[in-house]
């Protein structure tokens, strides 16, 4: 049988990046001005896991290799900047970098650069950039969500001097919803230790921003259809697949490489074939959707996702500012309202469309979001199921138990969104109202640590 062409594991690009254009003209347009002293000198892409930015990112790689276009590579770690490729060395130096990385004392960084899960010879730091920018560079910094906030400021401000002496450098950075949330935490020297009131960075804004969301309708199937060369599909079975993809690029791969498995790679994809196809599917989406599933767990915010996903139903897959607050207030008060709102919007639980509304980062995953944590009509007590298991000191059961009354209040405030919403549901007039958390979305925002810093959605 031929090798698998589909590209689930994650980071791998994918054979066919279709549904991207406009994206991927941004991209283009930024290289276009690379060497201009007018040119961009920084865009990020953000959005939800699994949405294909690291396949945006060496798209963009391969497009600078074909313009002859000095490349490095970065990926963003809790410990540190990793390299990943040094496709050249530095200028001055005989060899790849080696050794621990020394910070001399004449360079003024903010950071430590001691990160103990990366290899010496991996280390990057900020301060080396110059010595790579003998022509045209394009720096990729993938999951800078993960870098602690100094060295994304390090990284920006050297980056930025570079521009400022006319040095043609391209900073792409790509991370979750997280990584604007680091961004706005900065201050004007790129350091979020020194924030002072009013005096926010600005410079980091003058970038490109780049929203990575779900695919357009109808992509799914053409991403199965041509990349599975192979494969003859059904119309009415390639619809089916795409459907159960749910526009996710994580989960088209995944299903295109279940159904190449199951047709053995060549031959007609008729009803049976997808069966088997979306049944190993499953598994695997669920064993993700699983871990997902923790992280709400871990940070004690399935009670508020379960009413978010709620509300997202009663919406038609979609809600306004207003009922998403009121959905949070509802399911936790107003003191962890704050929290429990960015966390959501950070992972990607649920994402802000281009017309200002919200949805689910994952449609599929609220759903099963909705299900897992509704009553079951076998358990003894509302909201617990009779098949368990045990996570850490608490078990599930008792990490689920939604009471019939917080349930009652979620329900009372969707259904009476008609009678209290204010007459004009603007954000202007939204974020006017004092009794608003979501009254300046990125004022103020509050960590699971409990730890306030100026760089949140919700307030």
């Amino acid at each position: 049988m031929k090798e698998n062409p589909y590209s689930p594991s994650p980071g791998s690009p994918p054979a066919h990046l279709l549904g991207r254009d406009e994206e991927r003209q941004q991209l283009s347009e930024a290289l276009d001005t690379i060497a201009s002293p007018r040119g961009l000198w920084l865009f990020y892409l953000y959005g939800p896991r699994g949405n294909g930015k690291t396949a945006l990112l060496a798209d963009l790689q391969k497009e600078a290799g074909k313009r002859k276009l000095g490349a490095l590579k970065l990926v963003g770690t809790p410990s540190g900047w990793m390299r990943t490729v040094a496709p050249f060395s530095p200028r001055g130096s005989r060899g790849e970098l080696s050794g621990t990385v020394e910070v001399p004392e004449t360079v003024r960084l903010s950071g430590t650069y001691r990160p103990a899960s990366v290899p010496d010879e991996r280390r990057f730091s900020p301060h080396r950039l110059p010595e790579f920018a003998s022509a045209p560079l394009l720096v990729t910094a993938d999951e800078a969500h993960a870098v602690p906030p100094e060295e994304i400021g390090d990284l920006l401000r050297v980056a930025r001097s570079l521009r400022a002496d006319s040095v043609p450098v391209l900073l792409a950075m790509a991370g979750t919803p997280d990584l604007e949330f680091v961004l706005r935490g900065l201050d004007v020297l790129g350091e979020p230790e020194r924030t002072i009131a009013g005096a926010k960075a600005t410079f980091w804004d003058r970038g490109k921003r780049i929203r990575v969301g779900l695919l357009p309708d109808g992509v799914a199937a053409e991403i199965l259809e041509e990349t599975g060369a192979g494969l003859r599909f059904e119309p009415a079975t390639l619809a089916r697949l795409a459907a159960a993809a749910s526009r996710y690029p994580y989960f088209v791969q995944l299903l295109g490489s279940a159904v190449w498995e199951a047709a053995g790679g060549a031959g007609t994809v008729d009803a049976a074939c997808a069966e088997r196809a979306l049944a190993a599917f499953a598994v695997e989406r669920d064993a993700y959707y699983g871990l997902r599933l923790r992280e709400l767990e871990d940070s004690d915010l399935e009670r508020v996702a379960y009413s978010v996903a709620v509300a997202l139903e009663a919406g038609g897959g979609e809600i306004g500012e207003w009922e998403l607050n009121r959905t949070l207030e509802a399911a936790l008060g107003r003191e962890r309202r704050v929290e429990a709102g960015n966390r959501l919007a950070g992972t990607g639980f649920v994402w802000e469309t281009a017309t200002r509304r919200w949805s689910g980062g994952i449609p599929s995953l609220v759903e099963s979001v909705r299900h897992e944590y509704s009553p079951s009509p076998s358990s003894s007590e509302p909201g617990l199921s009779c098949h368990e298991p045990r996570t850490g000191s608490r078990s599930v059961r008792e990490k689920r138990a939604l009471s019939d009354s917080f349930r009652r209040s979620v329900a009372e405030t969707l259904s009476s969104r008609h009678l209290t919403e204010p007459a004009c549901n603007s954000p202007c007039d939204f974020r006017s109202r004092k009794d608003s958390f979501v009254s300046d979305r990125y004022n103020t925002h509050i960590p699971i640590d409990g730890t306030p810093r100026k760089d949140g959605f919700f307030c």
